[in-house]
């Protein structure tokens, strides 16, 4: 009978235990989420740069057309402009006399209409005249954050 109590206590002492880490490793959970997502290793870095990288230089207007899907995709995916700029890379169309057709900056366009525009710049695209692409990068991130095409 001795050794059935003291079995017990060592049983609910074990439980305890299980418990109290258990619940350490909750809370060490919850707060991995509220780490600053703004900062990303090189690995990451690369990863996000990569997507928009094939299309610097000359292109025709097919692989804008692609671009355009790219930055779609990417803004939808993402949070508003104000919430997290750093992780969206804002495009720029300019017209071969230097008018700009769609500007994205932190203070302007939120997701939707940025989305529009977008779809709208798409639309009229022509896939056999030459575009310029020029990518911005980010000093603090080394992100991409600012898309240039000019026709």
């Amino acid at each position: 009978m001795e050794n059935a109590s003291k079995a017990l206590i060592i049983a609910g002492a074990i439980l305890i235990t299980l418990i109290i880490i258990g619940l350490g490793v909750a809370i060490l959970g919850s707060t991995e989420g509220a780490t600053d997502t703004s900062t990303f290793d090189a690995m990451q870095v690369s990863s996000f740069n990569n997507k928009f990288k094939p299309y610097e230089g000359t292109i025709v207007g097919s692989k804008v057309d692609a671009l355009c899907d790219i930055l779609i995709a990417t803004a939808r995916s993402g949070k508003d402009v104000s919430e997290r700029p750093n992780v969206q890379p804002w495009a720029q169309f300019k017209t071969s006399e230097g008018g700009v057709l769609i500007s994205r900056t932190q203070d302007t366009l939120e997701k939707e209409k940025y989305i529009y525009f977008l779809k709208e710049i798409k639309n009229n695209l022509s896939s056999a005249e030459r575009y310029t692409v020029e990518l911005d990068y980010d000093e603090n991130t080394d992100l991409v954050h600012m898309i240039k095409i000019t026709k």
